[in-house]
């Protein structure tokens, strides 16, 4: 569940998401097995399932599916953002960085897992408090 900053609500389901604006509900369908959404500082939506990740454009168009390096199995998990910081995606193979001029995510180099094989997902906890991220 997130909030943006025009008040409403969204909340993502497995199979959709709900956008509450005080009064009425409007429901999307980008995809399934759906986990984390995400207001940006920037006021963007962003939404992520195990192997997809999708940017809100407009009530008309819904949700438009971004290009992740999905070469190997890539595993998507939690969608981020810390103060002053990009959008991160925590993925299999460690946290990928929003960059805006290029228009993709890319590999985060300094936050990269040292892990020998790829991150399963399920075995790592992330959360934020204020400006802190906690990647156990």
């Amino acid at each position: 569940m997130t909030r943006d900053q025009k008040g409403f609500v969204w909340l993502a389901y497995s199979d959709r998401v709900k956008r509450f604006d005080g009064k009425q509900i409007k429901e999307f369908f980008p995809g399934d097995r759906l986990a984390f959404v995400l207001c940006d500082n920037k006021n963007q939506l962003w939404l992520s399932s195990v192997t997809r990740l999708f940017k809100y454009e407009n009530d008309h168009t819904g949700f438009k599916a971004i290009e992740v390096d999905t070469t190997g199995s890539l595993q998507l998990g939690a969608v981020i953002q810390l103060p002053g910081k990009p959008v991160w995606l925590l993925t299999s193979r460690g946290f990928y960085a929003w960059n805006m001029q290029a228009k993709k995510f890319t590999p985060l180099r300094e936050l990269l897992h040292k892990a020998a094989s790829p991150i399963t997902i399920r075995q790592y906890s992330l959360s934020t408090y204020h400006a802190v991220a906690f990647y156990c």
